[in-house]
Order: structure tokens, then sequence, then C-alpha cells
């Protein structure tokens, strides 16, 4: 998608690649990446009422932040899956992202942050470069790991960590 608008509430399956540069994603219905995505360029990206699933690797590159408008906007990365950031982004989300699979910042030095609605973590998130700050709160049974010289903030919101969610860092937390 590159410009444009991807709407509707019919679900749509991509078997490949889908490549998000740009545009808008919204109506009820939902968007089923199993071959992954790459999500580039300096265009902003608009979620609006979709859902997203990540069944393959996600990679977020480029200077262009995503925005989840409305609340009922879900991205769901799934329990193969992977969302590999690798920008100083924000990712605005007044709906939900749920995590099963793995969150992995992998590049840049500065601060990917996920604000305004809820980050879920049933499965592992990886800081392994920057800042990755998660600044609206949310619930997790899943891990939390980073590497020395980098950053995991759990700022604003309430977080819940379940007794089964574990924290495991030499970096700052």
């Amino acid at each position: 998608l590159s410009g444009g608008t991807l709407g509707g509430s019919a679900n749509v399956t991509v078997s490949g690649l889908l490549t998000w540069s740009d545009g808008t994603m919204s109506g009820t219905g939902k968007t089923i990446a199993n071959g992954g995505m790459t999500i580039s360029g300096g265009g902003v990206k608009y979620l609006t009422g979709r859902t997203i699933d990540n069944a393959g690797v996600a990679t977020w590159t480029g200077t262009g932040y995503i925005y989840s408008i409305s609340a009922s906007s879900v991205f769901n990365n799934l329990a193969s899956a992977t969302f590999d950031i690798q920008n100083n982004e924000y990712f605005y989300n007044n709906g939900t992202f749920n995590n099963a699979g793995t969150v992995r910042k992998s590049a840049g030095t500065g601060t990917t942050t996920f604000s305004g609605g809820v980050f879920n973590n049933t499965g592992t998130v990886e800081v392994q470069s920057g800042t990755l700050s998660l600044a609206s709160g949310g619930t997790s049974s899943g891990t939390f790991s980073g590497l020395a010289w980098t950053t995991l903030n759990f700022g604003g919101g309430t977080h819940t960590l379940s007794d089964t969610s574990g924290i495991s860092s030499t970096g700052t937390v």
C-alpha cells in the first residue's frame, strides 16, 4: 500500500510480502499478512478501525510513523511472527498492539515509542539497540530483555506483569 486506502468489512489475506509505505488501512475487516510486512518510507501509515494480523516477519524502517487512530484498531503480532523495529519512530496507538511472537528493536540508537493505546505481550520483547518506550500500559505474561547500552522504558499507563512474565536486561529498565 503506497498511498490511498484499503478499507471495508472484508478480510484481505496477503500470502506474499505486504509492503506499506504510506496510506490508510480502515474499516472493520482484517488484513492478514501471512508473508510478513515491510513498513517503510517517510509517509504516515494510518490504521483506522482495522485489524492487522502479522504472521511472518514485519520490518519497520524509515522515518514515517504508524498512527492507529481508532480505539477499535488492533495490530496482532502472531505467535510465530516477528515485528522488527529498525528506526526511532512512534507507533501512536489509540487501539491495541498484541504481541504473541517477538517484538525486537534491532536498529536505531534513539527512541521508538508505543504510545496512546495498550501494548500487551504474551511473547518476547527484545531491545538490541537504542530505547524502546512502552508509554501507555498493558498486560504481559511474556518476557522482556535488553542488551547493554539499551533502555526498556515502561512509562505512563499501568503495566501489569503476571508472575510468568520476566525481565532480563544488562541495559536500563
